[in-house]
């Protein structure tokens, strides 16, 4: 479907934008509210490309159900983005073993951003349980590969 691509790309480029600017803004000691606050403007950011592309609103659990079915061809972005809701419980309940699964596979394939979200999960102890040495070692991972987020948690261990 050719919509898919602009989605896409107009998806990550929104996200690249927003999260560049909330990262200058937040301290350290906000990092729960920020992602807080990204989780829920993700959803709500697919939720209003989907409806525009499509011309037509779509409901919560249509996101989530869209997400997952790109999530499940392969689409990198979109397998952090469906972690992303499913940890957060957007579109439906929370699936803590959906949202693992999911930035895990992301992670593993390169995605900077799932592995700075599983990284942060991790070392922050926020939505999976703490474990400091892997959320370091995926922190670390994302800002090898650009994530400048993760440059702040391991910034003076590289």
């Amino acid at each position: 479907m050719p919509h898919n691509k602009l989605f896409k790309r107009t998806l990550n480029s929104w996200l690249a934008s927003f999260l560049a600017i909330l990262a200058n803004n937040f301290s350290p000691l906000n990092r729960a509210l920020y992602v807080e606050i990204t989780m829920s403007s993700v959803f709500n950011k697919v939720k209003s490309l989907i409806s525009s592309v499509f011309e037509e609103e779509s409901s919560d659990l249509e996101i989530r159900e869209y997400l997952q079915r790109l999530a499940k061809q392969g689409d990198l972005d979109c397998q952090c983005d469906y972690a992303i809701v499913c940890l957060g419980g957007f579109g439906g309940s929370v699936n803590i073993g959906h949202g693992e699964y999911w930035l895990n596979l992301a992670a593993n394939k390169g995605n900077s951003k799932a592995q700075f979200f599983l990284g942060y999960c991790y070392f922050e102890g926020e939505y999976l349980k703490q474990d400091i040495e892997k959320g370091k070692f995926w922190l670390t991972i994302a800002a090898t590969n650009g994530y400048s987020e993760a440059l702040k948690y391991v910034e003076p261990d590289i």
